[in-house]
């Protein structure tokens, strides 16, 4: 088990970066499925979404970082699971991008969303300053969905 707060840190880090790695992999990959698709006109231009993740990621690690830092102290297995399952979510999310499956990503989107909007109820409490942290991520998460109910309604 990892104890010093330095380790502990460059894991979620390393954690973090590797999400984005294998989301920009998927990225560059579904990029052609999408081309030929109509577009809300409040999608931000492509260009937009690497800062955009590259922070969000960095609030990933850090919210990580945080709950794994006080997990002695307090009962955070259920907030682990349940950020566990938005991880997974938010891994597999790029394969339905890939195969143009707009219905299964609003899905998928949407279930990532219930499970910040649970993890956030349940840090609350013990971690009210963490809870902020959420936020960004929270809503660009519902912010993606938004477009992909509309690209499902401009591509029938």
């Amino acid at each position: 088990m990892i104890k010093d707060k330095a380790s502990k840190l460059l894991v979620c880090i390393g954690a973090a970066a590797g999400t984005a790695l294998w989301r920009t992999i998927w990225v560059f990959t579904s990029n052609a499925a999408f081309d030929g698709l109509n577009r809300p006109t409040w999608m931000p231009p492509s260009w937009l979404y690497v800062p955009i993740w590259t922070f969000l990621y960095i609030m990933l690690a850090l919210i990580l970082y945080r709950m794994w830092r006080h997990a002695q102290t307090k009962d955070m297995g259920t907030s682990f699971r349940i950020l566990g399952i938005f991880w997974l979510l938010h891994l597999i999310t790029p394969i339905y991008f890939y195969r143009a499956s707009l219905d299964r990503v609003v899905v998928l989107l949407f279930s990532q969303w219930i499970a910040l909007t649970i993890l956030a109820i349940r840090l609350h409490k013990p971690f009210s300053s963490r809870v902020w942290l959420l936020l960004p991520l929270w809503l660009w998460i519902g912010y993606m969905n938004s477009i992909c109910i509309a690209m499902v309604f401009l591509n029938p």
